[in-house]
């Protein structure tokens, strides 16, 4: 393999609710109610009655109205906790010449403020961005083109920009937000899978269940 693109939520990540329902719960909203704006702004995305970015138009003004500020979002993201051999597993991929990529449906500001220093070895990082005014408050969501089937779209634009035959790309993912990335013709790894069917070999090359320990994919990519 050349080329290595990670999801982030439940693939480099132990285990959590995703970052825009954690928002939402600390914001006091009630994520269980059918006609409530996490539900009805899902659904209506889910039903095609919305664009991404009017998703992500939606979602700011639930979070602006309760005042999300910077601070909420660190103390949310202090709560994500790396897979154990995740030092490990990043070192040997890159000691072997192989380039990293992140493509998530999380914030930029979240991947990067977990990862901290180790968000050097990934070349880049693809995930929706959220914009703060100077008073730390959040102004605006600039939602990715990369979830859902851009995550083929990412890999298909990578591969025709680098000249990489997509056979020699991996992608890893746990969700049903990662079940487009096949498209672009790349192997695919699914860790603890979540909401995806995993036994559909068109869609997964293969699946590692209950991966504990990061360093168990490294016998699937070299």
């Amino acid at each position: 393999m050349k080329t290595v693109v990670f999801d982030f939520d439940g693939t480099l990540t132990v285990k959590s609710s995703d970052i825009w329902k954690s928002i939402f719960i600390e914001l006091g909203y009630d994520v269980k109610d059918e006609s409530g704006d996490y539900k009805m702004q899902m659904k209506d995305f889910f039903n095609n009655k919305i664009t991404y970015q009017e998703w992500c138009d939606q979602t700011c003004k639930s979070y602006t109205d309760k005042k999300f500020s910077k601070q909420i979002l660190y103390k949310l993201a202090d709560k994500i906790k790396l897979l154990n051999g995740f030092d490990k597993t990043i070192k040997t991929l890159v000691d072997n010449n192989i380039e990293l990529h992140i493509v998530s449906g999380n914030f930029v500001e979240v991947i990067k403020y977990v990862l901290g220093d180790k968000a050097k070895y990934f070349k880049t990082i693809n995930a929706s961005r959220m914009v703060f005014d100077d008073n730390d408050l959040l102004t605006k969501i600039v939602g990715t083109e990369y979830d859902f089937d851009g995550k083929a779209k990412f890999i298909t634009e990578y591969c025709q920009k680098n000249k990489v035959n997509p056979s020699e790309v991996c992608f890893v993912g746990n969700g049903d937000n990662d079940e487009w990335a096949y498209e672009a013709g790349c192997k695919t790894i699914c860790v603890n899978p979540e909401n995806t069917d995993h036994t559909n070999l068109k869609v997964w090359n293969k699946t590692l269940h209950c991966l504990k320990n990061l360093e168990d994919i490294l016998p699937e990519i070299l």
